[in-house]
C-alpha cells in the first residue's frame, strides 16, 4: 500500500482498538456473569457466549493483520526462455460437460509461452480422446491401471490428487512448469507469461492466481463470487506478499520439482490446501493479483453448499488433524496464520454453541450473561460501525476493486445461508464420517439436460430445522414467561433468517424453473436445434 494509505490503515487501526476496548471492558465485567447462578455454571455459559459474539471478529480481525504488508501491483518479471511446461485440466464425464471443457482446452492451446496442453480423462472417454488427437491436445487416463487406482495414499482412486499424481508418474515429472486450471476456466493468452517469471527466484515453488467467477447473472454464482473477494484480496494479497500465498486448486502453476520434494499432491479432501502446507515448508508461494483465467460459479443452492461442505469439511479435519504437525514444520508465524484462518470453517461451531445457548434459557431460564439491551447496543454499536468501515476501507486492494466494492449484500446474505452447512461439516468431522471427493456438474449444455426438477426443500433442511427448534424455543419461553428481551431478538432473528434461506429461496426457484420449461418448450416448437454456448461472458478472458 501506499504511503498515505499506509496512514490511513493505522488511523482506523487505532479507531477500531478504541472502539474494541470500549466494548471489551463493558462485556468482561463481573457485572456480566449471571449472580443468579453459581460461578461453576455461570463462567462456562459467559465463555461460551464471548465465542460465539468474538468469533467473527476474530476472523475479520485476521485479514486486517494480514493486510499490513499488501505491496502495490508491479508487473510481472519476464520469463526464462526455453522451460519445458504444460498446461492441464481434468475431465470427470459423469459431471462434465465436454463441450465446456473443450472450451477450456481451446484456450489453454493459445496461451502465448511454448508449452503442451494436457486433458487428464477420469473416464476414459472415446470422444474426448479422439477430439484430443485431432486438435493437438495430449491426453491421459488413469482408468484400467490398477497402480494408479489405489484406495488411498499417492493414487488415491476418486480423487483430484489422485489422478494428478498418476499423470505426474506417467510423464508429468519431465516438465519444470505445470499450471493447472479446472475444467470451466478460461485462461488468457499471457496466463503463462505472466507467471512463469516468478521462478526466476530458484525458492519460489508456485504461483497462484485468483479464483474468479464470470456467470455472474446467477443470484447464487454472483453471492458466491462476493464471499471470495475479501479472500483472494486482502487476505491472499497479505500472504502472497509474505511469499505465504495458498495454492489454489482451481489454478496454480508449481515448480515440478518442488511438487516432487514435497510427496506431490496430497490426495486430501482438499488438495490444494493440503499439498501448498506441504510445500510452504521449504519453499515459497507468490500469489499474482491478476486475472489469468475465468470459471463458474455455483449457480444453485445444492451446488453451493456442495462446495461450502466440501471446503469446510476438508478445512476442518486439516485443523483438527493436521495443526500440530503444521506448526512443527512452518516457522511459527507462518503456521499460526494457516491455523487462524482455518478457524473460519468454526462459523458453524458457533451456531450450533449459539443456539445451544438460546434454547438452554428458553426451556430452563439459565442466561449465559446479563444483557441489558440498551448498554448493549450503547457499547457494541461503535464497534459494529467500525467494523463495516473497515471493511469497505480495504475493499481497495481486490483483486477488481471497481467491480469487487460496495456493501455486496448477496455475499453476507449467502454467507450467513452457508453457516448450518458448515455446522454440519464440523459434526462430519467429529464423527470421523468419511467425505468421497465429488465434482460439481459443470457446463451449460449439462444443466440443460439434467436440470429437470428444481430445487426443493430439502436443500434447506438443516436451515428448516434450526428455525423449526429455536421457534419452538421462543413459543415455550413465553409460556414459561422467560423474557430477556435480546434473548428473545437473537432468536427471532434467527428464525427469520433461517425461513428465509428454506423458504423465499424455494420459491423464487419453482417460479424460474417453470418459466424456464415453458421457454425451453416454446423455443423447441418454433426454433431450430443450434449449438449450446457459453453463458460466461469471458471471450475478452481468452483474447487477453
Amino acid at each position: 500500500m501506499s504511503a498515505w494509505q499506509r496512514v490511513q490503515y493505522y488511523a482506523l487501526s487505532f479507531l477500531v482498538a478504541v472502539c474494541a476496548v470500549f466494548y471489551l471492558t463493558w462485556w468482561f465485567n463481573p457485572a456480566r456473569l449471571n449472580a443468579n447462578h453459581p460461578l461453576f455454571m455461570s463462567i462456562p455459559l459467559f465463555v461460551a457466549l464471548t465465542f460465539v459474539t468474538m468469533h467473527r471478529p476474530f476472523i475479520e480481525t485476521y485479514g486486517w493483520v494480514v493486510l499490513r504488508k499488501v505491496q502495490p501491483i508491479t508487473d510481472p518479471p519476464p520469463p526464462q526462455l526455453g522451460l519445458r511446461a504444460a498446461l492441464i485440466t481434468t475431465y470427470v464425464p459423469k459431471n462434465e460437460s465436454f463441450a465446456m471443457v473443450k472450451r477450456t482446452l481451446r484456450a489453454m492451446l493459445a496461451a502465448d509461452y511454448i508449452h503442451d496442453t494436457w486433458l487428464l480423462d477420469e473416464g476414459a472417454s472415446a470422444a474426448a480422446r479422439t477430439w484430443c488427437e485431432k486438435h493437438g491436445v495430449l491426453y491421459f487416463t488413469r482408468c484400467d491401471v490398477a497402480k494408479w487406482n489405489t484406495d488411498g495414499s499417492t493414487f488415491a482412486k476418486k480423487t483430484k490428487g489422485g489422478n494428478h499424481n498418476a499423470w505426474y508418474d506417467f510423464v508429468g515429472h519431465t516438465y519444470q512448469f505445470v499450471a493447472q486450471f479446472d475444467s470451466d476456466f478460461l485462461v488468457r493468452r499471457d496466463v503463462l507469461t505472466g507467471t512463469l517469471g516468478y521462478f526466476r527466484n530458484p525458492r519460489v515453488g508456485w504461483v497462484g492466481t485468483p479464483q474468479i467467477y464470470g456467470n455472474m447473472e446467477s443470484w447464487v454464482a454472483r453471492g458466491a463470487a462476493m464471499q471470495t473477494f475479501a479472500f483472494y484480496g486482502i487476505v491472499m494479497r497479505g500472504l502472497g506478499d509474505r511469499k505465504q500465498g495458498l495454492m489454489i486448486g482451481a489454478n496454480h502453476i508449481v515448480r515440478v520439482q518442488a511438487l516432487e520434494e514435497s510427496g506431490w499432491y496430497d490426495p486430501h479432501l482438499v488438495e490444494d490446501l493440503a499439498t501448498g502446507l506441504k510445500l510452504g515448508a521449504k519453499w515459497l508461494g507468490v500469489y499474482v493479483p491478476r486475472v489469468f483465467a475465468v470459471g463458474e460459479g455455483p449457480t444453485s443452492w445444492s451446488a453451493y453448499f456442495n462446495q461450502q461442505y466440501r471446503w469446510a469439511f476438508g478445512g476442518l479435519e486439516i485443523l483438527f488433524g493436521r495443526s500440530f504437525r503444521i506448526l512443527r514444520t512452518l516457522p511459527l508465524r507462518q503456521a499460526l496464520r494457516y491455523v487462524w484462518m482455518l478457524t473460519f470453517y468454526l462459523n458453524g461451531l458457533a451456531m450450533a454453541v449459539g443456539v445451544t445457548l438460546l434454547m438452554l434459557y428458553y426451556i430452563t431460564g439459565i442466561s449465559a450473561a446479563s444483557m441489558p439491551l440498551g448498554s448493549l447496543i450503547v457499547h457494541y454499536a461503535p464497534l459494529l460501525f467500525v467494523r463495516q468501515l473497515l471493511l469497505l476501507w480495504s475493499q481497495r486492494f481486490n483483486v477488481r476493486p471497481e467491480e469487487e466494492s460496495g456493501m455486496l449484500w448477496e455475499g453476507r446474505f449467502i454467507t450467513m445461508a452457508a453457516l448450518p452447512i458448515y455446522m454440519m461439516a464440523l459434526f462430519g468431522v467429529l464423527r470421523r464420517k468419511r467425505m468421497v471427493f465429488e465434482v460439481t456438474n459443470k457446463g451449460d449444455d449439462w444443466q440443460v439436460d439434467k436440470n429437470a426438477k428444481p430445487e426443493g426443500l430439502q436443500v434447506f433442511k438443516p436451515h428448516a430445522a434450526i428455525a423449526a427448534i429455536l421457534l419452538g424455543g421462543i413459543l415455550l419461553s413465553g409460556q414459561l414467561h422467560h423474557d430477556s428481551v435480546v434473548f428473545f431478538l437473537w432468536g427471532a432473528a434467527t428464525t427469520v433468517l433461517m425461513i428465509a434461506f428454506s423458504m423465499v429461496p424455494s420459491w423464487v426457484y419453482n417460479i424460474r424453473w417453470a418459466a424456464r420449461i415453458g421457454w425451453r418448450l416454446f423455443i423447441s416448437r418454433w426454433s431450430t436445434p443450434k449449438e449450446i454456448t457459453t453463458n460466461n461472458p469471458v471471450q475478452e478472458v481468452i483474447e487477453g
